[in-house]
């Protein structure tokens, strides 16, 4: 809990720190005996830990209002388009987002318009107030537990996932981010996206096709979705290793793109909202405000030590700890090695 308290320094209760710490630690009183739930019950548990968990570790910055407050900061938030999205009307503002750039939130432009577009469902359609936004985007965001799980047993064993996944809802990256910013929407998009295509791909045409849409709905939510085109490389790769009817999976393949690229064109279509031109919108006006860390070496050592030291912290102590020890059995051999080369 030291990381989840060292980056505020707004710790002014000791009885909110008292609270994760409760609920963290009656997890591990009870973490036999909801490992050996059945699969709907034990996701479902885990995912009423990750919520409470994750609104009492935002609550240490200064009780209720310190779940609200990320989303009070409209200079810089995405709640602060919601006026403008009001004003505008829905589809209206989402066709005019690139013109509208000065008149945005700071940190939105650089994204696609998908995260104030579901602030301002919630808002028109749940009457959601910021602290309901608060509430419904950690609610939301863990979420993506059951796409995670329904995505990697096909991967490792029944007892290796339901251990990760136990070790995942309190991963400071997953908490930290769910309980002060939009960004854990985009985790559950993602994985759903993830999760549907490898079943599409396994299964039928149709979903296959979803899956596409669901891959385009992520991307909306955020241009970081881009970096995962290796791993859907990879996926491919894997699909295609293991189908028994190749030529089947390569036209579910051709289903998920033509979903994929189906949603743009509609939207493009409904809205005139270009995703290519709000990209290389979205970069320059990135370039304006972060320096390259290219630009001379001092910058670029600097911007590397940043990124690794922000990795481990958000990594967790447990994970940093395993993490060490696997490469410490990964490398020793091939330092051995050298080591005898040498001497």
């Amino acid at each position: 809990f030291f990381f989840y308290a060292l980056p505020s320094p707004r710790v002014q209760n000791f009885w909110w720190f008292i609270l994760p710490s409760f609920i963290f630690l009656s997890f591990l009183y009870l973490r036999k005996k909801i490992e050996n739930l059945k699969s709907p019950h034990f996701l479902c548990a885990l995912w009423f830990c990750f919520i409470i968990f994750s609104l009492s570790v935002a609550a240490v910055r200064g009780g209720v209002a310190g779940i609200r407050e990320p989303f009070t900061r409209t200079y810089w938030e995405y709640t602060g388009n919601l006026p403008l999205a009001g004003e505008l009307g829905l589809r209206d503002f989402v066709g005019s987002y690139v013109q509208l750039r000065d008149r945005l939130a700071i940190h939105s432009f650089t994204h696609p318009p998908g995260y104030t577009v579901t602030l301002y469902l919630w808002q028109k359609y749940l009457g959601a107030s910021l602290l309901g936004m608060s509430m419904l985007a950690v609610v939301l965001g863990g979420a993506a537990l059951f796409p995670i799980y329904y995505f990697f047993r096909n991967f490792v064993s029944e007892q290796v996932l339901r251990r990760g996944l136990q070790i995942f809802i309190f991963l400071p990256s997953f908490v930290m981010m769910s309980a002060t910013s939009m960004e854990t929407t985009f985790v559950f998009f993602m994985w759903l996206a993830i999760a549907a295509l490898h079943e599409g791909w396994k299964r039928h045409f149709l979903l296959s096709f979803g899956a596409g849409v669901l891959l385009a709905l992520a991307l909306f939510q955020n241009f970081l979705f881009l970096l995962l085109a290796p791993f859907f490389i990879f996926l491919f790769l894997h699909s295609y290793r293991q189908a028994s009817l190749k030529s089947v999976l390569i036209w579910r393949v051709c289903c998920s793109l033509f979903g994929f690229f189906s949603f743009f064109i509609i939207l493009y279509f409904i809205t005139r909202y270009s995703m290519i031109e709000h990209f290389f919108a979205a970069r320059h006006f990135n370039s304006t405000w972060v320096d390259s860390n290219f630009e001379s070496l001092p910058i670029y050592i600097a911007y590397l030590s940043m990124n690794i030291i922000a990795f481990f912290f958000y990594l967790g102590m447990a994970n940093v700890a395993l993490l060490t020890r696997r490469l410490k059995i990964l490398f020793n051999p091939l330092i051995n090695y050298f080591i005898a080369s040498f001497f």
